[in-house]
């Protein structure tokens, strides 16, 4: 499941979901509400973010995945590592969180991955353009999962990390041994 980020849409994740290497996986990329062609609630239905990815979830399961893992990229990161962390094990096998940011209405990555097992794999850039290399290290650390893994890619954008072939087949790899 791919979540985007802020002023992001599900297209963002296109070239992901034709990559060949993934197509054994049940896959579903989605536009967060009030982004890209989703509908645009009032306040306060309108931040349910963590819900958003709860509710991909269970289409995914509905759809017959049986096992899941969630990616979320900068604001898409706090909502999927909550939501991660509230579904594991049974609905959710694995989180990946790129460029992350660390809190989002109410959605606090740390805290999540704090109190949860959930396998982790956490992906930046070692000078992310937003400056979030430091909050991608801290939500590591703060892991208790005992499968965590932090790979730096050598860029300096923010979340363009799959550019970076070491990534992408980290990336890969994870979700091989996660997922099967």
């Amino acid at each position: 499941m791919f979540s985007h980020g802020a002023r992001g849409v599900l297209c963002n994740w296109m070239w992901a979901l034709r990559d060949p290497r993934l197509q054994h996986y049940r896959m579903l990329a989605f536009d967060f509400r009030g982004n890209g062609l989703s509908d645009y609630p009032h306040y306060p239905r309108s931040i349910r973010y963590r819900q958003d990815v709860i509710a991909a979830v269970e289409q995914l399961r509905r759809d017959g995945a049986r096992r899941v893992a969630v990616l979320g990229i900068s604001r898409g990161g706090p909502a999927v590592l909550t939501a991660a962390a509230q579904l594991y094990p049974q609905r959710v096998r694995a989180a990946i969180a790129v460029a992350s940011i660390d809190e989002f209405v109410g959605d606090d990555s740390v805290a999540a991955v704090r109190a949860s097992k959930v396998p982790l794999l956490v992906l930046v850039n070692a000078r992310d353009g937003l400056g979030l290399t430091p909050t991608s290290r801290a939500i590591y650390r703060a892991s208790a999962s005992p499968d965590k893994h932090l790979v730096i890619a050598p860029g300096q954008g923010h979340g363009d990390v799959f550019r970076f072939p070491r990534v992408w087949a980290a990336f890969v790899g994870f979700l091989r041994r996660e997922l099967g």
